[in-house]
C-alpha cells in the first residue's frame, strides 16, 4: 500500500513520501500563481483556482492569499464564495 493511499484510507502514513512531497510542491507552485493574479482577474483566478481544486461549481471565489495542501482532495459548489 503506497502512503497516499494510506492516507486517504485514514491510516498512519510518512508525509515526508516522494509522492507526496512532489504533489506538495506542485500544489504550493500553483497556489504562489493564483496569489500573485490581480484580485480584479476574475476569470484568471477561477480558471486558476479550478486547476489547483478536485471539483469546483462554475462560479468559485476564494479571495487570496489561499493556502492549501494538495488541493484535489477539496470540492466545492455552485457560487463558492470564501473569504480570508
Amino acid at each position: 500500500m503506497t502512503e497516499k493511499e494510506k492516507m486517504l484510507s485514514g491510516e498512519v502514513y510518512s508525509a515526508i513520501d516522494a509522492e507526496l512531497l512532489k504533489e506538495l510542491d506542485k500544489t504550493a507552485e500553483a497556489l504562489v500563481e493564483y496569489n500573485q493574479i490581480s484580485p480584479s482577474d476574475h476569470i484568471g483566478m477561477t480558471k486558476k483556482i479550478k486547476e489547483i481544486l478536485g471539483q469546483t461549481g462554475e462560479s468559485v471565489i476564494i479571495k487570496q492569499p489561499f493556502r492549501c495542501d494538495y488541493g484535489w482532495n477539496i470540492s466545492v459548489g455552485e457560487s463558492f464564495f470564501s473569504n480570508f
